[in-house]
């Protein structure tokens, strides 16, 4: 059980998105030879089906997403035209007119996100062959070269198509039903505080100054809130990397408040409810805290003296609260972790035990049937399913609403391996965040890396080499994990 020193403390195949589009009107310049009758080609942006060559990993762009599309028309290695296509025309045929008799053309289309085309959101970049048609032209007057497949890829990943499909070494997989595929292109990088360089100042980007960040929230708005644990401070960071104090201060204590007039004694987990109002697991208070959107705080459930009592507010005992999660009916779910239990509070702040019990160990079982060891972060899916990061077990543990306990991912042999199931190995896992897809991110600590669990309990590894990797949280602005004394962000 660490507390107060860090230094001694698949995604489920998802239905290809062949989402289309249809193309612009646009008559483009290309001179026929003298002699020759110009040739007119006509086509459009069509569906192409779910053939099973592409696989989209959460979300699918969609047509509303596009600010505009690229048409590029060649002849072998030749550049016949460049054709940009406004949003507003996307409903409107393709037009190539002067075209040669008896000669092959090929059109391939992109689609960009942003009006200044950095933001490519097909998979043109992906597999150069895809979003093309090729067509050859004979003596007849026109020719229809039929339908161009647009194929729209996944909204979670910013940046070039390139991130946003499964893809190792320049390869499209055909998986099967079920089968974990392995994110290869993201990259883990700074978003806000400074490497070595604790304190606690307010400010943007690696200008912000945190200590020992255990925890952090993520907003329907794309805010961010951090369990500032050291500095006793829970921190607010907007999606362009604002940093600001939310609430409390240095000076640890437990008093409820306003802003900078509330303490904390070493928060150490937070979570935001769809309205704003945000929970922190207090950990040396033995106290689950909220704060309104205002900054206003007060004792939820506990009280400073530790315990393990079920009943209501003050009445409650916790025994070092450690992760907190929210889901959306507003039920609060604590990883109680001396208590190795995961506690559950209605929105009226009544504390009952979800699983576990006092006695520590590894057995899947219903509630109290179960055993957990040191559980220190839950999260809830949109099912209401609760994932547990197990951290003494080296497992990753599903609770259903019903507190049926099982193992979703590692085993109790610490290691560092990828595999799914009991085949997965993990080195203590102290924080567990998931997506609105089911999908899992585990801040992996001893083996120093950032992990990716599926649904189905496939296991992969995102990054290694991290310094202190502990406090992970997802959300509308992306995956964010804490890194010693940074925030870092996963794109």
């Amino acid at each position: 059980m660490f507390r107060a020193d860090p230094s001694q403390r698949k995604a489920k195949r998802m239905k290809p998105s062949h989402l289309s589009l249809l193309a612009a009107l646009a008559l483009v310049g290309c001179s026929a030879m003298p002699g020759q009758q110009p040739v007119t080609a006509y086509g459009y942006l069509r569906p192409t089906g779910q053939d099973g060559r592409l696989l989209a990993v959460v979300s699918p762009w969609t047509a509303q997403d596009i600010d505009h599309a690229v048409l590029t028309l060649s002849s072998g290695d030749t550049l016949v035209s460049t054709l940009t296509i406004a949003k507003a025309d996307l409903a409107r045929r393709v037009v190539f007119a002067n075209l040669k008799q008896a000669t092959t053309y090929t059109v391939q289309a992109r689609a960009y996100h942003d009006a200044s085309g950095t933001v490519e959101i097909d998979d043109a970049s992906v597999l150069p062959t895809s979003c093309t048609t090729t067509f050859t032209t004979s003596l007849d007057p026109d020719v229809t070269f039929g339908n161009i497949a647009l194929q729209l890829l996944d909204r979670t990943f910013s940046g070039s198509a390139t991130g946003g499909l499964s893809v190792r070494a320049g390869q499209v997989l055909n998986p099967t039903e079920g089968e974990a595929i392995a994110f290869s292109t993201r990259t883990l990088s700074v978003f806000a505080g400074a490497t070595s360089s604790m304190g606690t100042l307010d400010g943007t980007g690696t200008s912000a100054r945190f200590n020992f960040p255990r925890a952090l929230a993520v907003d329907a708005s794309g805010t961010i809130y951090v369990a500032d644990s050291s500095n006793n401070e829970i921190r607010k960071i907007t999606p362009e990397g604002v940093v600001s104090t939310f609430a409390g201060s240095t000076t640890a204590g437990s008093a409820d408040g306003t802003g900078t007039a509330a303490r904390f004694n070493f928060p150490t987990g937070v979570a935001v409810d769809a309205s704003g109002t945000v929970f922190v697991a207090d950990l040396h208070n033995q106290e689950i805290r909220k704060i309104t959107p205002a900054g206003v705080v007060s004792t939820f459930a506990g009280a400073t003296t530790t315990g393990n009592v079920d009943g209501s507010g003050p009445d409650a005992r916790f025994n070092y609260p450690y992760g907190v999660a929210v889901d959306a009916s507003g039920t609060v779910f604590v990883a109680d972790e001396d208590n190795d239990e995961i506690r559950k509070i209605t929105p009226a702040g009544v504390v009952s035990t979800l699983a576990g019990s006092t006695t520590a160990g590894s057995a899947d079982g219903t509630g109290a049937d179960a055993r957990l060891n040191t559980p220190l972060s839950v999260a809830v899916d949109a099912n209401d399913d609760v994932y547990v990061a197990d951290e003494n077990n080296n497992e990753i543990r599903k609770i259903t609403p019903a507190g049926v306990v099982s193992t979703l991912a590692g085993s109790t042999t610490a290691g560092s391996a990828d595999g799914t199931g009991a085949s997965a190995r993990f080195d203590m896992p102290v924080s567990v965040a998931v997506d609105r897809n089911g999908n899992l991110y585990v801040a992996d600590y001893l083996n120093h890396a950032f992990r990716y669990v599926t649904p189905s309990g496939a296991v992969t590894t995102l990054a290694t080499g991290l310094r202190l990797p502990w406090g992970v949280g997802t959300g509308a602005s992306g995956v964010y994990l804490t890194n010693f004394d940074q925030i870092l962000t996963l794109r």
